[in-house]
């Protein structure tokens, strides 16, 4: 405050210099403190008018500001609730899409009962064409027990469709030609030993050691003759009458199928 007060008496001395010439008596610095004082006084009026304005001890007023943040609602603990219960699910079983069958009470196609046809000797010819694709999967392999095109050892399936027959017995690959399952069945005759049901019949029983589940083509040429016993025990002769390395490998054969 008495810096205040200073201050307005240095402007007031200021103020009454630049007056037109006034008497002797009265001094420059008189007329400064009159109106210091004066200047003073408004402003202690100003002062007293705006303390009177608001009562005492009490703030001023703030205009209430929107809430930006989200509204929230109590959790209501009283509230138990209710437990979810989810049904266990069902395991899923592999079927057989031709038959419907269940995949696990499906019967091994590896181990059929032998059946004996009724149209023995058979005597036909087959021409096997390598197949990648299971849409001509019925051209590369057959089923000697009933003649018909067979099927591999898989489930059937969108990838093994079902044809007529049971399992395969031959099946062309791109470098072999091996039986239906890779089981030991066949053998491949010397040469000079006849195409025919009874001589196969003495080679596999003279020779039970050398069977296998396949043969190469590099070990075939025309007028080779494989002997076998199919999956159902009967006995097959299979002369080579042509053979196509190339791709799609090509088996023509002359066969004849007997009795055990």
């Amino acid at each position: 405050m008495a810096v205040v007060i200073a201050a307005l008496g240095i402007v007031s001395n200021v103020l009454a210099s630049w007056l037109p010439p006034k008497p002797s008596w009265l001094k420059g610095w008189h007329l400064g403190i009159c109106i210091a004082a004066f200047l003073a006084l408004a402003g202690i009026m100003t002062l007293a008018q705006a303390s009177s304005s608001s009562p005492a001890g009490q703030q001023p007023m703030e205009t209430a500001r929107p809430s930006l943040a989200p509204a929230t609602t109590a959790p209501n603990w009283s509230a138990t609730p209710t437990p979810t219960v989810t049904a266990p699910r069902p395991t899923p079983v592999r079927t057989d899409t031709a038959s419907g069958a269940e995949a696990t009470n499906a019967p091994d196609p590896c181990q059929q009962p032998p059946t004996v046809p009724s149209d023995l000797p058979r005597s036909r010819q087959y021409v096997l064409k390598e197949s990648n694709s299971p849409l001509t999967n019925a051209n590369d392999k057959v089923d000697l027990d009933t003649g018909e095109p067979g099927h591999g050892p898989q489930l059937q399936g969108p990838w093994n469709p079902a044809r007529a027959g049971r399992l395969a017995d031959l099946v062309v690959e791109h470098t072999e030609v091996h039986s239906g399952c890779l089981s030991p069945l066949m053998l491949l005759a010397q040469k000079g030993t006849a195409p025919t049901a009874a001589a196969c019949r003495a080679v596999l029983a003279a020779r039970p050691g050398a069977l296998s589940g396949s043969i190469p083509f590099s070990e075939l040429e025309k007028g080779s003759v494989i002997c076998m016993q199919t999956d159902e025990g009967l006995i097959a002769a299979v002369k080579v009458v042509r053979l196509l390395t190339t791709y799609p490998a090509t088996l023509t054969i002359d066969t004849v199928v007997d009795q055990p």
